[in-house]
């Protein structure tokens, strides 16, 4: 008896510390993305917010307390020159990123610079205004799986790479498994009238 109260109050615990933050652009929101536990909600309003320097953050989130960062309509993450990729999200399991307007950077997002992406969900976002791939999850090395890319628009890729999804890696150098793309609008891929790496999405297993 005394074991499964324990497990209770742990259980009570969790929902207890679980938080929704709602940011403006004249808040520090880059603090609070990166800080955020399991089963936190975090909302950008509508606005613009710009970032600079390279800009990383982590999602710690499980299966009973999942983290969910969402945006307004209007909401937008802009970053103005691409000397980094626009965000990178080094490691992270059960969250999901929706609804907002990522604009810019050298690549948009980045997964799994640090660790292993899993239980990732991104939907219903715009990416666009890159300078090379939109969107990846390549990092050699790293295991990606239960990815869902589902419903975004990503286009006006490419200086160089244009590619609006790149998933998995070139001779078995990082495993994807388990993940569904579907219904994204994939549009202007820049490099692809120059014959150069402008194919819409690579996927390698």
């Amino acid at each position: 008896m005394k074991a499964i109260l324990f497990s209770a109050l742990l259980g009570l615990s969790g929902l207890i510390d679980a938080a929704t933050y709602t940011v403006t652009p004249a808040d520090n929101w880059k603090t609070r993305i990166q800080t955020l536990a399991a089963g936190d909600t975090m909302i950008f309003t509508a606005g613009t917010y710009p970032i600079s320097g390279k800009f990383g953050v982590n999602f710690p989130g499980t299966a009973s307390a999942p983290i969910v960062v969402r945006g307004e309509t209007g909401a937008k993450i802009v970053r103005s020159v691409p000397d980094q990729n626009l965000m990178d999200i080094g490691t992270g399991s059960y969250f999901t990123i929706e609804n907002i307007d990522f604009q810019g950077g050298s690549r948009g997002l980045r997964f799994g610079e640090s660790g292993p992406i899993s239980y990732a969900t991104i939907r219903n976002n715009k990416v666009h205004g890159t300078q090379t791939t939109a969107i990846t999850f390549n990092q050699p090395n790293n295991n990606y799986d239960n990815i869902k890319i589902i419903g975004n628009e990503i286009y006006d890729t490419g200086a160089t790479e244009s590619e609006c999804l790149y998933m998995g890696c070139n001779q078995n150098g990082c495993t994807t498994s388990n993940s569904l793309i579907e219904g994204n609008f994939c549009h202007d891929t820049l490099q692809a009238t120059s014959g150069s790496l402008g194919s819409g999405i690579q996927v390698k297993t």
